[in-house]
């Protein structure tokens, strides 16, 4: 559901990119992790993500970058730079910077 689908929908813009973010999300996070972590909002290039527990925080940060080089490479039109965990609204991972998928060229 890339650009063109989610304009199809005739949504007003900003619920249209958050419905590309959900499903972007549910993409690259697979099933199992994102059942627990939502996207919630990016914010000057910054994915805002929304773990249910802090257990869940503590598994999720090996595979940040990695999920992060994902939303990157496969779906760029939502300008995601960084990745945020936060528990109960709290932050429990800085923002950090996607590591290249494969396919991404790691230079541009």
């Amino acid at each position: 559901m890339g650009c063109v689908g989610v304009e199809a929908t005739g949504l007003p813009r900003r619920q249209a990119r958050q419905l590309l973010l959900e499903h972007a999300w549910g993409r690259v996070a697979g099933e199992v992790i994102a059942r627990r972590a939502r996207a919630v909002r990016i914010e000057r290039g910054v994915l805002d993500i929304d773990v249910v527990e802090p257990a869940w925080a503590k598994v999720l940060v090996p595979f940040v970058q990695r999920i992060a080089g994902r939303l990157v490479r496969d779906f760029p039109e939502l300008g995601v730079k960084k990745l945020r965990l936060r528990v109960g609204g709290e932050v429990a991972l800085p923002a950090s910077a996607p590591e290249p998928a494969e396919g991404v060229d790691s230079e541009s």
